[in-house]
């Protein structure tokens, strides 16, 4: 599957900044000002596939800023195989790579962006310490290398008041638990992160239905089942 850049994620090209000033990759988050405690703090209120979702989507905003600029397959595949995963956790798995192959103020940014995004995907057999390492991690990542966070800080606080939906004790239903999950929390599908989507919950089996139909069956970070 291409994945299509949503239209909410607009940032204005890196080359228009010097990114060689803004990533050190022996410093790495040394680097980073960015006080994420209260993103944190707002975020660990939601269900843990929100949190999922929520994560997967900061490392949308960091993927589609250097995409133009990324000449390997690794990152959308990451991308594709995170919200695959999210939707039917018996497809991930654990994705790591070299630190050495991944340096410079593009790759750099970018392996650290996939290591906690698919840790939060993967917490299910990583433990829940993921999902918070990525909640506090992921916003100050993208607001250290994006070369303006102002729009994406503004999209997290709404998002992240819109997933607290997904909280609710809704009734239950088949596509609920579709992939026999055990944490009974309803799944919340990729387009529930545009903030122009008045999103109905009843409408997630159709979204999430078709993105599986459209995955890569090539994808190798997705298990074959």
């Amino acid at each position: 599957m291409a994945l299509s850049q949503p239209s909410y994620i607009k940032v204005k090209n890196v080359a228009s900044y010097d990114l060689g000033k803004m990533w050190d990759d022996i410093r790495a988050s040394d680097d980073f000002k960015f006080d994420s405690s209260k993103i944190l703090e707002q975020s660990l209120l939601l269900q843990p596939n929100a949190q999922i979702a929520l994560g997967i989507g900061m490392y949308e905003w960091i993927f589609w800023c250097f995409a133009p600029h990324i000449d390997r397959p690794e990152p959308e595949q990451v991308l594709e195989a995170m919200w695959c995963g999210a939707y039917d956790p018996k497809r991930f798995t654990y994705i790591e790579f070299k630190r050495e192959e991944w340096l410079g103020p593009i790759l750099g940014p970018m392996w650290c962006a996939m290591m906690f995004a698919t840790a939060m995907v993967g917490y299910r057999e990583e433990g829940e310490i993921g999902l918070q390492e990525g909640l506090s991690y992921l916003p100050r990542l993208a607001v250290h290398v994006l070369p303006e966070s102002q729009p994406f800080l503004e999209w997290l606080d709404q998002i992240i008041d819109k997933l607290k939906i997904f909280n609710l004790d809704i009734p239950k239903d088949p596509f609920e638990n579709l992939f026999e999950e055990n944490d009974q929390h309803p799944l919340v599908p990729r387009e529930v992160l545009d903030p122009k989507i008045d999103f109905d919950i009843n409408q997630t089996s159709v979204f999430i239905n078709d993105f599986l139909s459209k995955v890569n069956p090539n994808n190798p970070f997705l298990k074959k089942i």
